[in-house]
């Protein structure tokens, strides 16, 4: 019997896979239709958008002229256990609210109508990867940290030659042979996971409010490169 493993965060766990990902939290609010507030910034193609911090937000006019604001910078798991941390965390909605307020002041006026989260898988490098159990017909593929809308059509394609036996251009890719970077093992991985985001999210604060981070924060969100582990982009 053939299988595949492609359950993103739920997989986290898994021990064939769990020291090359964990799960993070991410969220997002909707405001009410304000179609008249999206025309006044000139937004009415229905882009959507992404910023360049390690814990982004992303956002998208919907058709009924609602914005949607989402914030990656939710709890992180131990173990790959997902617990209502995961789909309750009034903190980060609260972040991603504030994103939405700083990137587009025009939508000041706008109420948010719902927040919810959940769970994503995010790989040590941040970059997805697939393979096979040793000795059985289990293939996976997973950490695609919070892109996968464009890369799970190639994912497909790797995991149906893999399912197929065959050795070809899909198989072949980098994402499918490559050597993933390991993480370390329970419970330092959340413990230091938890670390760098903290310290990750005070230098993106003090950004935001154009100061230069504390020492601490520099050097927490250093740490990763330190040990040349590839998590982010500081």
């Amino acid at each position: 019997m053939i299988q595949h493993v492609a359950t993103n965060a739920a997989a986290a766990g898994w021990r064939p896979v769990r020291g090359h990902v964990t799960n993070f939290g991410s969220y997002v609010v909707l405001t009410e239709p304000v179609p008249e507030l999206l025309r006044e910034i000139g937004w009415t193609g229905g882009e959507a958008v992404v910023d360049g911090r390690m814990f982004l937000h992303y956002f998208r006019a919907t058709d009924d002229g609602r914005v949607l604001m989402g914030s990656g910078s939710g709890p992180i798991g131990l173990g790959g256990r997902i617990d209502a941390r995961f789909t309750g965390d009034a903190a980060t909605a609260a972040r991603a609210e504030r994103g939405l307020r700083r990137l587009l002041p025009g939508l000041a006026a706008a109420k948010v109508e719902h927040a919810w989260g959940g769970p994503i898988d995010v790989s040590a490098d941040r970059l997805p990867f697939f393979g096979t159990v040793a000795g059985t017909s289990i293939h996976y593929g997973l950490g695609y940290s919070g892109h996968g809308v464009g890369p799970s059509w190639l994912g497909g394609q790797i995991l149906a030659s893999l399912a197929l036996g065959r050795d070809d251009e899909w198989t072949q890719l980098p994402l499918a042979t490559r050597r993933v970077p390991t993480l370390p093992p329970e419970p330092l991985k959340r413990l230091g996971g938890g670390l760098v985001r903290a310290a990750v999210m005070a230098c993106e604060q003090a950004d935001e409010e154009g100061r230069r981070p504390a020492l601490a924060a520099r050097a927490g969100a250093a740490l990763p490169r330190v040990l040349r582990m590839r998590i982010g982009t500081r």
